[in-house]
């Protein structure tokens, strides 16, 4: 007799089908939370740039804030010390004591003004400024801390350029003279400025701030006669 064969059943095995509407939902949904993510990202990012520039300019209105006080009371000082000498002024200075002055059509760079006496040109080796000159034209474009040292035994450092030669730079150290309340260039003076370009008494020498190299300019202006 012949066997009788059991029919082969064949086994299937069935994935859901993704619909394609669901995916394109969850791609939707994951680009929105990317975008949101990025963009608390930015957010912080803009926060932490904006926290660090006000700090920065904080700091930086703290510094001109501090030097604009010691120029202030130095200013103060000067006047209470002058006007106890009755002393007047000529139009240059007169801004300082708080007293306006007409337009100029012309404005002279040198600001800064010396006609040389036998003590600027002695063994001394100083330059004498008065102090008016100082607190309007010197102490404005320096830095806080250059300030303070010029107010202190010690100085600041000071660099020059000889205009009218143009050969290198030269450093000078202002600072405060306790014997006449005023102020001096010291260091090299006598070697860099009077013996190198021959002043003599009576000649007049200008100066004036270079803000891009942060250094004065030296003039001889005017030869005495």
């Amino acid at each position: 007799m012949m066997e009788k064969q059991c029919p082969t059943i064949k086994m299937y095995q069935f994935f859901p089908v993704k619909d394609a509407a669901d995916e394109t939902v969850k791609d939707s949904k994951f680009e929105s939370d990317l975008k949101v993510t990025k963009g608390k990202e930015g957010q912080e990012e803009h926060i932490e740039s904006k926290i660090s520039t006000d700090l920065a300019l904080s700091f930086e209105s703290q510094r001109e804030n501090k030097k604009r006080k010691l120029i202030n009371s130095a200013a103060e000082s000067f006047k209470i010390r002058k006007s106890s000498r009755r002393r007047v002024y000529d139009q240059d200075h007169l801004p300082l004591l708080g007293v306006s002055t007409e337009l100029k059509l012309y404005e002279d760079p040198w600001k800064i003004k010396k006609t040389m006496t036998q003590s600027d040109l002695g063994n001394l080796s100083r330059l004498l400024l008065a102090t008016v000159l100082v607190i309007m034209y010197v102490f404005p474009v320096l830095r806080v801390d250059e300030v303070n040292n010029a107010e202190s035994e010690n100085g600041t450092k000071i660099r020059f350029w000889d205009l009218d030669i143009g050969s290198k730079e030269y450093e000078l150290v202002l600072k405060r003279w306790p014997s006449s309340k005023s102020y001096v260039f010291i260091g090299n003076w006598n070697q860099y400025f009077v013996k190198r370009r021959e002043l003599k008494k009576g000649d007049e020498i200008g100066l004036h701030w270079d803000p891009y190299h942060r250094r004065f300019n030296f003039s001889v202006l005017k030869r005495a006669m």
